[in-house]
């Protein structure tokens, strides 16, 4: 294999630390003369702007990860819907107040709920407001339960899984809360809530 050295490659490769030579050469099929270039173009800029250009990356590619993370499955995503009914939410209200500080005082909001189970176990997601330790409503923030039917087939129990912080900062890498749980099983517009 016949290796060629390329003039404004090598200028560049120079520049940079001497690590860097190595890659000045070139085949003669011109792959590695992108990524050469690219790389001496890098050095020649400040350590301020390869800090941003790498930032800017990372993040773009975290980004675009994300995207595709927790999305709906295609049974989900076409799965039937239906509000629940009144005897519904009080059984529920009931069960998943358990666990929070004041269960008496928890105030829900719901969303239809996506027909689709998995052993048995219905994923939920809605709206709740509790009380604070010091006696105040917090505001709604998004819940996650797992629900279970009755004998009758209606969603009566269930146990809370999660509970969105109020208040919560979003991180700027995923702003979905619980990385994205609710968006996963189908529970995305919450303006629906009632």
């Amino acid at each position: 294999m016949r290796v060629e050295r390329n003039s404004l490659i090598q200028g560049f490769a120079e520049r940079s630390a001497a690590r860097h030579l190595v890659i000045s050469n070139i085949s003669p099929d011109g792959k590695q003369s992108a990524i050469i270039i690219v790389v001496g173009i890098t050095f020649l800029m400040t350590e301020k702007k390869v800090q941003k250009i790498i930032l800017a990356v990372l993040v773009g590619s975290v980004a675009a990860g994300c995207a595709a993370i927790n999305e709906p499955s295609q049974e989900i995503a076409t799965a039937n819907k239906r509000e629940l009914t009144a005897i519904e939410k009080q059984g529920l209200a009931r069960s998943l107040s358990m666990t929070l500080k004041d269960p008496n005082a928890a105030q829900f909001k719901w969303m239809p709920v996506v027909l689709v189970d998995r052993d048995g176990i219905t994923d939920y997601c809605g709206l709740v407001n509790g009380k604070n330790g010091f006696g105040g409503f917090t505001g709604f923030v998004r819940f996650y339960a797992q629900l279970k039917k009755d004998e009758k087939g209606r969603y009566t129990a269930g146990a809370l899984k999660a509970v969105e912080q109020p208040g919560r900062e979003t991180n700027m890498f995923d702003p979905r809360w619980l990385n994205g749980i609710c968006e996963k099983f189908g529970y995305v517009d919450f303006d629906r809530a009632d």
